[in-house]
């Protein structure tokens, strides 16, 4: 049983052993061929198609090898996406693993440049280029493992002689719908607004000569950024996605556990008295990460550009944690929430 549950859940991005095993390698190669100097950014780059290929190539046959385990064990899910974009990929490992090599080989170095331009970065120390790359490494890793995982488990490569497939692990179709970058892009355009607004309110833009003028970020006055982005976190995402999962738990979508967590019940049920209770914790969460980003990185100063994609980052995992955390207090049993 021990051996049956780890199959099938290696393949899946929400496992921890894909990521080790690749911020394993990319760390490790960084260390062996590039430490003892400075880095220039064109060492950078070269480590950045490394790290492509790399991910590319280790995420194939980790998914690969595992999910043939899974076909034979019954074990994939019997009903999966069938996109006709990812049809068009090769079936055969190998391949699969040579394109998407080529493709990341591509992709991954051209992001990591045009960040390192907009963040003018002339340089990087061997540790700050380590977490750099590892943490580039894990978002390869995510977005490889969703498509090499749902090519692999298509019916086109069923083989003779296997099982019927009961499992129910849930699969996800990593291909981007028009609508939902239309709603990312009016979020982040709505947001970009907002700021500005708020940023009248409390001195970061101003208006000279009829011109509008944002004033930058520093790492010595990120206290103050930090805690007023806190407070605007709690009101404009913290509150709504409480209100959302808590209408989930009223309409009976969100069934009630068996028994009750001691922490999560005791929260307040209230969205508004939730997301207050919740703040104090978002405003030093954002203290810290924020700090921690411009102190690891050097920066002293960010334009209103170059700190509202840190940001924007940065309330991206924030949501899926929220949504955790409101999960798991509206399914509590006790919890009847009234309207």
């Amino acid at each position: 049983m021990k051996n049956e549950k780890t199959i099938s859940s290696l393949p899946y991005v929400n496992n921890a052993g894909s990521f080790l095993i690749t911020i394993a390698l990319n760390a490790g190669l960084v260390f062996l061929f590039l430490s003892g100097r400075e880095l220039t950014v064109t060492d950078v780059t070269i480590s950045m198609v490394c790290c492509g290929v790399g991910t590319a190539g280790i995420n194939v046959a980790l998914a690969g090898y595992i999910i043939g385990k899974m076909r034979m064990a019954g074990q994939l899910p019997p009903n999966v996406p069938q996109p006709r974009a990812i049809r068009l990929l090769p079936g055969n490992k190998w391949l699969l693993a040579i394109s998407l090599a080529v493709v990341f080989g591509v992709l991954t170095p051209s992001v990591n440049w045009l960040i390192i331009k907009f963040y003018e970065i002339e340089s990087f120390t061997l540790i700050r280029h380590i977490v750099w790359q590892s943490a580039f490494s894990c978002l390869v890793t995510v977005i490889v493992m969703r498509v090499v995982v749902l090519r692999l488990i298509q019916p086109d490569l069923d083989v003779p002689g296997q099982p019927e497939q009961k499992g129910s692990s849930n699969v996800i179709d990593p291909l981007p719908r028009f609508s939902a970058l239309k709603n990312w892009f009016n979020t982040i355009i709505d947001d970009f607004g907002f700021n500005m607004i708020v940023g009248l309110l409390f001195g970061s833009t101003m208006i000279v000569d009829h011109n509008v003028v944002i004033t930058p970020t520093t790492r010595a006055g990120i206290v103050i950024s930090a805690l007023i982005l806190g407070m605007i976190i709690t009101l404009r995402m913290v509150y709504p996605v409480l209100g959302s999962i808590r209408a989930l738990k009223l309409s009976g979508e969100l069934k009630p556990l068996p028994a009750a967590n001691k922490f999560f019940s005791r929260l307040p049920e209230s969205p508004l008295r939730l997301a207050m209770a919740l703040s104090p914790v978002i405003m030093l969460l954002s203290l810290a990460v924020l700090w921690t980003v411009l102190s690891f990185f050097g920066f002293e100063v960010l334009n209103f550009f170059q700190f509202f994609v840190i940001r924007t980052i940065f309330v991206t995992v924030l949501t899926k944690g929220v949504v955790r955390v409101a999960v798991l207090r509206y399914i509590q049993p006790e919890s009847t929430p009234r309207r």
